[in-house]
């Protein structure tokens, strides 16, 4: 009986990141090196890749009030329900740690750090929060070192699972057409498509 396995998640850091980071840096964190909640998106399911720009710091914006928002320009905006954008968005809850010192960033136990955002997953499933926000299994990590002097940038991303599980695949697979009725299929489909967002685009 084989194991039902994973791909790894690619992570594509556009040039705006750096930029609204080093903004943030400056104007909001300083010296601090408390964990920001950020957000991520993907713009393909099957391209197994997290994208992250300026708009990823919103909610940090919005929280501190001391930087403009760019709430009318992001990716949730451009391609929500209703827009022109034809692309749907995958959203994903992040945490961002931006440490002042480089040794700091290369001394830093990651594997606390992954256990920490992998017991946010457990509690999410616990309490029946994930059922409401499907988004909190989806989350990433990212820890980076930046020297505003030289524009030097060091970075470090990853995505924890719940390794601990295996999935066992029961059987062959099989198309949807060989196992439903023109009919289920399209209640599935009808469905799904009335879920609310962004709960759709988990399933």
């Amino acid at each position: 009986m084989a194991n039902l396995t994973f791909l790894p998640i690619e992570a594509v850091v556009d040039p705006s990141f750096w930029h609204k980071l080093s903004q943030v840096k400056l104007d909001v964190d300083r010296l601090s090196e408390t964990p920001k909640n950020i957000t991520g998106y993907s713009l393909d399911p099957t391209a197994l890749s997290l994208i992250v720009d300026y708009t990823s710091f919103n909610d940090v914006e919005k929280l501190e009030g001391k930087i403009g928002s760019s709430e009318h320009t992001t990716l949730k905006n451009l391609c929500a329900p209703g827009s022109t954008h034809r692309i749907p968005l995958g959203i994903t809850p992040g945490v961002l740690i931006n440490f002042n010192i480089s040794d700091c960033f290369k001394n830093i136990n990651k594997n606390q750090l992954l256990e920490d955002q992998g017991a946010k997953i457990r509690d999410a499933i616990i309490t029946g929060a994930a059922v409401d926000d499907p988004t909190l299994l989806n989350r990433f990590l990212v820890i980076t070192y930046s020297d505003l002097k030289t524009y030097f940038f060091i970075y470090w991303f990853a995505f924890p699972v719940l390794a601990q599980y295996t999935f066992p695949v029961v059987g062959t697979p099989t198309l949807l057409s060989d196992a439903f009725s023109e009919a289920q299929i399209q209640t599935l489909l009808d469905t799904h498509s009335s879920l609310e967002w962004p709960n759709r685009e988990m399933f």
